[in-house]
């Protein structure tokens, strides 16, 4: 099927709102559709994004490559090329955060809880239970809504249920690369809080909660709005650690469905600021190594060679703007942009 919301579907693929698809448009591929031990080399699903709002064609299979390298969960991802009715086109191919990509990444064994979409601040267990994705046919969800009390309680009690070194590393990278639609954008907009139960909300992440101990880890989703200054918005253009004002947080009260209070309203993202020197060190570690100039001009390198060799273009205009756009990130730290 084609996959996606409103914000997947940019031209060539149109027709967005009245349901008809033309031109090249995000796909999932399900074997385990119709017969639930299907899998094609393991795999359950194959995710393939269009990338039509990347002429560079690169900021996906980069951004999860930069997290994985970091030691963050984070899916696989290559090129690939989709054949629809004959028809040839280069693709990002993308690994389905689902329990196969739990069990495969967490050493405890990963048959605990995978939420999509929903933020630790809601007291409701029907919310965390409607966001399951795994574990959903008896949901149990005790463990997320006590690490919910941990979150009110402040930074030391949630500390406790994250993996400081991960989390910070996470931290690190999506704020560098200019994640504009992640975890720390909250919107006003009913259909960009993912599973959030009404506005401000945030979206494109999963939570892997532990099955026998009190641990979370936030696993990163749907990057191809990252790496691009150009699309960062005002409420975003500033320090996720600044203070913000009551009216800066109460955006949403005035109507405005485009807009979104500053992340730094937010309690986890206030408890998280108790981590700022660790998050820093991550920063330097970051830009240092796996962020790179020669790292990922490299990187950027090779992928374009592929590209080419498969028959393909590449628009160097916007390579080029691309890794303009990454030498801006790591002179500025993630901030400002």
């Amino acid at each position: 099927r084609y996959k996606g919301s409103l914000g997947a579907f940019f031209p060539p693929c149109t027709n967005f709102l009245d349901g008809r698809k033309d031109g090249k448009c995000s796909v999932k591929l399900s074997f385990n559709w119709m017969v639930p031990e299907g899998r094609f080399f393991g795999l359950k699903k194959l995710l393939f994004h269009a990338m039509n709002n990347d002429a560079s064609m690169m900021r996906e299979r980069l951004g999860y490559g930069l997290f994985r390298d970091m030691g963050v969960p984070a899916s696989r991802a290559s090129h690939a090329i989709l054949r629809v009715n004959g028809k040839p086109e280069m693709y990002a191919l993308l690994e389905e955060v689902d329990s196969r990509f739990t069990r495969s990444r967490f050493t405890e064994g990963g048959k605990g809880n995978l939420y999509k979409e929903i933020w630790p601040v809601h007291e409701d267990p029907k919310v965390y239970a409607a966001a399951l994705e795994t574990n959903d046919a008896m949901p149990q969800v005790e463990r997320i809504l006590r690490f919910q009390k941990a979150v009110v309680q402040g930074p030391e009690a949630m500390a406790a249920w994250m993996d400081a070194e991960v989390t910070a590393s996470y931290m690190a990278v999506d704020r560098v690369i200019m994640n504009d639609d992640g975890a720390f954008h909250f919107y006003c907009f009913d259909r960009a809080i993912g599973n959030n139960p009404k506005p401000p909300g945030n979206h494109n992440f999963y939570w892997y909660e532990a099955e026998k101990v009190d641990r979370l880890w936030i696993v990163p989703w749907d990057l191809d709005m990252s790496m691009n200054d150009a699309l960062a918005p005002p409420h975003l253009a500033r320090d996720w650690r600044a203070q913000p004002t009551a009216a800066e947080c109460n955006v949403c009260a005035g109507g405005d469905p485009s807009g979104g209070p500053a992340s730094g309203c937010d309690n986890v993202i206030k408890n998280f600021q108790a981590w700022t020197a660790l998050y820093e060190a991550k920063v330097d570690r970051f830009i240092a190594g796996p962020f790179s100039k020669p790292m990922v001009d490299d990187k950027l390198r090779l992928w374009k060679q592929q590209i080419v060799a498969a028959g393909f273009p590449v628009d160097e205009a916007a390579i080029t703007q691309l890794t303009m756009i990454l030498d801006r990130a790591r002179t500025n730290r993630g901030f400002k942009y």
